[in-house]
């Protein structure tokens, strides 16, 4: 499920998936891609944060990161929108790829 989520994420944000999941430096796009995705893995998916670092190739404490700066994020009214909304796509893709 969790493949499923990196690649809808990263087709959402226009990026291509080998960049947004590369554990180095990234563009600003691509970051935001993951930190989204990771976001996504951890609230919907219900991974825990080692599960989602080694998917990344990255620390425990980098997802950590992600999740609070999308949560940061949720306080902007517009992108609290446009984040419920593609966690209701995401949800609605997972069920049909069930």
């Amino acid at each position: 499920m969790a493949r499923l989520v990196e690649r809808y994420v990263a087709r959402h944000h226009g990026v291509a998936l080998s960049e947004m999941m590369a554990p180095g430096r990234a563009t600003a796009r691509a970051k935001w891609a993951r930190h989204t995705t990771m976001y996504l893995e951890r609230v919907v998916l219900q991974l825990t944060c080692e599960e989602i670092a080694a998917r990344f190739g990255h620390h425990r404490t980098s997802v950590t990161h992600a999740c609070r700066k999308v949560e940061e994020r949720r306080d902007e009214a517009a992108f609290d929108a446009r984040l419920q909304a593609l966690e209701a796509r995401v949800g609605r893709y997972l069920e049909a790829s069930r």
